[in-house]
């Protein structure tokens, strides 16, 4: 095996140019007169980014395929053109020139010529042109595999009001969404520019513009079909183009055209979950996401720029995917990719079975049945990712590995054997190493990674210096937090909101056939085709949900809360730096009368890490009541001109040791921050620390996103949401434990029969369908202008056979087209939560496989519409007092357990239903809000909640998780019975 080429500079900048064009090949559409055309506002020809009689003077020999290309660009140039409008861009794309083979080309020659159109692929363009325009060719080959531009759909009229969707139905105007910034506006500043600079060409940044810009545009005007955006196909072509280039490099031009090129997948892949539950403190959690993330930034400068292979096409927690050719790999070329990870995070690659590789024109949409194709894709993402998911070791080692870790113990002063461990990686001795020379290769430390510190706090150099990235990251952008601390609320406890997107169907392309494309007679005629650049376009959008959610949470957590920096004499400063020792952006905390207040150390003062408010609360609770709201003058006060000890944190369960006492010269109320840790936003999964007290707040409003943005098709894309509460002094790992725990409920693929109990229109255009086992949807039913979705709010009539089975359009019911009595399946969406009390507490987190019910708590997981129902139980529930509320509960849960009913049991006796239905009534209620006085769905709801057991969970939620003060509007309780 060869393994794969080593480019020349030259042969490095052409495949990069190539890709370039990829992404620009389409960018007429970039423009408003494009979308003025299709409203019939306008003759535009997108087609002609640059003019091609300019650029081609010299033209011999026309074949008839050449000629009547030829012809129809002159035509083409007689109407508005986007070298015609913005001259600048097709100037520039001249000056970007580079060399294929014994040809040159320059970026302006080639755009027209990068479609998949027959009469330009099979053209003689070396008669007609003197060259062969083969670099532009295989972009047009890969446009026509990437996408398929032809199914039709509904045209839309409105310039003013046009559309763009996202992969689930959800629309934006697109002038909205753009801003200030015109389509026009957006083209005429393409950076382009950078295209003509060569080495200095930074790409990494040139994409992420080209992003920025691309996304405002659309591939396609008609609906549904506007749901591709310009980056989404652009993108996809690149790739591939890209990678069949790399394929040509090696192997030459294929016979049979570029449809013969073959790609794979190849997995790069590290089981992230897994290796951050191996972490107690979040700063050595956020620095291995650190490490990680820039091992994987370096692979991608070695494959996508060094290599020139191919692009990653997709990227989760699981790992990275990248499409490239089917070249063989040698050990070389592997070991080239470890290189870029350290020895204790070494990714699993796999380049997948001899049958999973896929040729170009197997995925030409047009010519293949729908089902051939969902199989092909599969290879592309799903099968990929599911070999990661079923890798049992988080990491990848062998004997290779063993004796390089090994050799770490011994070199550089013979460590004996039985050395102290780091307590965060577990590998490297304590104190590793004594001389940097030691250091494994790509490994540099910071000068704060000194060892008689990492001794200290029994870790190795280089965990030291993870440990300490996030911190000083953080000291530069303070608006978040990366301490827990601060995060944890008034009562210092946090939660961890795990919210998953089930996208394995999406992913595997065997639900795009559930969207449709057209109907006749009121029945879907055809459905979208699976493509590429839709399954890009899927795991972006949902991208997008969590980290639009996560940006968006500001607005939730409300009130932002702020710091005070603690300055200590110029003297104390020079003996805290010189003589103690401490470490500039790390941890510490100062023993205020016994109380220890976290806080990190920046060189110059020490800035507070973590809620004032509880802080005061464990220092003076008898001051922190008459104090208000803000403890920052009580603080400042008590502070100034008194003298305390700094001490090294310990860890969990261990006492902290003093370091050296300062005496406070002056303290200083900081800005304010959002009390929110980000720990990873991909497309199936979100985990983000959030204040206690706001975490329902926060479960609710992610719930009316998901239903705006994913209404139209939430039967066939469910979201399970766990919330999992502790105490601030909890490990991490425990946590995340937890949290991965609550995957779990999802269960097995599974679809469940529902049958509708009512529809009914309702405002705002939604269709409301309530079913026999009380849940409500409001499903939307309009467009964003109003136009009847006859595309997207489909449910499924029957069940597919097999979880990747092609789903037929006479198993599709429109929202519109169900009545009482319709049987419909689902894939219903759920929400879970616990609180970790002790650290044991995550092994009751523990779900049936197939069904994916709790088993030490068979009511749950809830149905996720059931957090509003929880919410309308509290805000009645909570109008007693509550020693009423615990009595009531007490009551119900002992009567149950006398009477030894499980759940089902529970349900099904009236008995006990009555029994629940007199205690809540003989309960004393407060004036103005008597049993009697509450609405007849309220008492239902209730008596209802009661017999569940939903009583119990809000109580706890509520009283003994968030400690809920008693609401001002309780009265005294009448003792009378209602």
């Amino acid at each position: 095996m060869t393994g794969w080429p080593r480019l020349t500079e030259e042969e490095r900048r052409a495949i990069l140019l190539v890709e370039a064009l990829g992404l620009l090949h389409d960018v007429g559409k970039l423009t408003d007169y494009f979308l003025l055309d299709k409203c019939g506002g306008g003759t535009f020809s997108y087609q002609l980014v640059t003019d091609p009689q300019a650029v081609h003077s010299q033209v011999g020999a026309l074949d008839d395929y050449a000629s009547k290309t030829w012809q129809q660009w002159s035509r083409w140039r007689s109407a508005v053109t986007p070298y015609s409008s913005f001259p600048a861009i097709a100037e520039t794309l001249a000056e970007a020139t580079f060399r294929w083979g014994e040809e040159s080309y320059s970026l302006a020659e080639l755009p027209m010529f990068a479609r998949p159109r027959p009469r330009i692929q099979n053209a003689d363009w070396r008669s007609a042109l003197g060259k062969t325009m083969r670099p532009a060719l295989v972009v047009g080959a890969m446009h026509g595999i990437a996408h398929y531009e032809k199914e039709g759909g509904t045209k839309q009229t409105n310039y003013a009001a046009m559309c763009r969707a996202s992969a689930f139905g959800d629309e934006q105007f697109i002038n909205e969404t753009a801003g200030a910034t015109t389509l026009n506006d957006a083209y005429a500043s393409l950076p382009v520019a950078a295209l003509r600079d060569g080495a200095t060409w930074e790409r990494a940044a040139w994409l992420a513009v080209m992003r920025q810009k691309l996304e405002l545009g659309i591939a396609d005007t008609r609906r549904p079909t506007n749901e591709v955006t310009l980056w989404d196909w652009g993108y996809t072509v690149a790739s591939l183009a890209k990678a069949a280039l790399a394929w040509i490099a090696q192997n030459g031009w294929p016979d049979g055209g570029p449809g013969d090129i073959y790609f794979r997948t190849m997995s790069v892949t590290i089981d992230r979950l897994e290796i951050y539950r191996n972490t107690d403190k979040i700063t050595d959690l956020l620095g291995l996401r650190d490490a990680l993330d820039e091992s994987y930034r370096k692979l991608q400068v070695l494959l996508e720029e060094e290599f020139g292979l191919g692009n990653r096409f997709y990227h989760d927690e699981t790992g990275a995917y990248y499409l490239l050719p089917d070249i063989a790999f040698t050990e070389e070329d592997i070991a080239r990719i470890r290189s870029c990870f350290p020895l204790d995070l070494l990714p699993h690659i796999d380049f997948g079975q001899p049958g999973d590789r896929i040729r170009a024109r197997d995925l030409d949409q047009e010519n293949t049945p729908h089902a051939d194709l969902v199989e092909r894709l599969l290879r592309l993402v799903a099968i990929p990712r599911k070999r990661a998911q079923e890798i049992a070791p988080p990491v990848f080692t062998d004997s290779g590995t063993a004796e390089q870790l090994h050799a770490t113990w011994t070199a550089h002063g013979a460590r004996p054997k039985n050395a102290e461990r780091c307590a965060a990686c577990g590998l490297r001795p304590v104190a590793y190493p004594d001389d940097d020379a030691a250091l494994e290769a790509g490994v540099t430390l910071a000068g704060r990674a000194d060892g008689d510190t990492a001794r200290d706090r029994h870790l190795c150099r280089v965990c030291l210096d993870r440990r300490g990235r996030p911190a000083r990251d953080w000291y530069r952008d303070r608006r978040r937090t990366v301490w827990t601390d601060e995060v944890a609320d008034d009562n210092g406890r946090l939660a961890l909101f795990v919210g998953a997107l089930d996208l394995d169907g999406w992913l595997d392309a065997s639900l795009i056939s559930t969207l449709v494309v057209s109907e006749e007679n009121g029945r879907p005629k055809e459905a979208k085709n699976p493509s590429p650049a839709r399954i890009y376009r899927i795991a972006e959008t949902a991208r997008s949900f969590w980290s639009e959610t996560v940006a968006g949470l500001d607005g939730v957590i409300g009130q932002p809360l702020y710091r005070i920096a603690i300055q200590p004499s110029p003297a104390d400063v020079a003996a805290l730096n010189d003589d103690a020792g401490l470490l500039r952006y790390h941890a510490y905390e100062i023993n205020v009368d016994g109380v220890l207040l976290a806080v990190m150390w920046d060189g110059e003062r020490f800035v507070t890490t973590e809620n004032l408010a509880y802080f005061v609360s464990r220092w003076k609770p008898e001051a922190a009541d008459g104090e208000g709201d803000d403890p920052f003058p009580l603080l400042r006060n008590s502070l100034n001109g008194s003298r305390f000890e700094v001490m090294e944190p310990a860890g969990y369960d261990e006492i902290s040791t003093p370091r050296a006492a300062f005496r406070v010269q002056e303290t200083e109320r900081l800005e304010a921050f959002t009390p929110v840790i980000d720990l990873m936003t991909e497309p199936s999964l979100c985990m983000t620390l959030v204040p206690a007290d706001k975490a329902m707040a926060v479960a609710n409003w992610v719930k009316g996103r998901y239903e705006k943005q994913m209404g139209r098709v939430r039967d066939r894309l469910p979201m399970h949401m766990g919330l999992v509460f502790f105490p601030r002094r909890t490990p991490i790992r425990s946590v995340l434990d937890a949290g991965r725990r609550m995957l779990g409920m999802a269960g097995e693929w599974l679809w469940q029969a529902w049958t509708v109990d009512s529809v009914a229109a309702a405002p705002s255009g939604v269709q409301r369908v309530t079913f026999d086992n009380g849940v409500c949807w409001d499903v939307p039913t309009k467009a964003l202008d109003g136009t009847d979705d006859r595309w997207y709010p489909y449910f499924l009539s029957a069940a597919p056979a097999t979880p990747t089975a092609t789903i037929g359009l006479t198993d599709l019911c429109h929202v519109t087209d169900l009545a009482a009595g319709s049987k419909v399946f689902v894939r219903p969406s759920r929400f879970d939560y616990e609180f970790l009390d002790t650290t044991g507490r995550t092994y009751d987190i523990a779900y049936d496989p197939a069904t994916g019910r709790r088993l030490s708590r068979p009511t749950r997981p809830y149905p996720l519409e059931h957090l509003e129902t929880l919410d309308k139980v509290w805000d009645d529930f909570q109008t007693l007092s509550r020693s009423q509320r615990y009595q009531v509960v007490q009551a119900i849960e002992a009567t149950s357990d006398e009477w030894n009913l499980d759940f089902a049991a529970r349900g099904a006796s009236s008995v006990f239903g009555q029994f629940v239905a007199d205690t809540l009534a003989g309960a004393a209620w407060p004036k103005g809000k008597k049993w009697h006085q509450l609405s007849k769905p309220d008492r239902s709801r209730l008596v209802d909640a009661g017999i569940r057991g939903d009583l119990t969970d809000v109580v706890e939620i509520h009283m003994q998780i968030l400690k809920e003060r008693e609401p001002a509007a309780n009265q005294a309780p009448v003792s009378e019975q209602q």
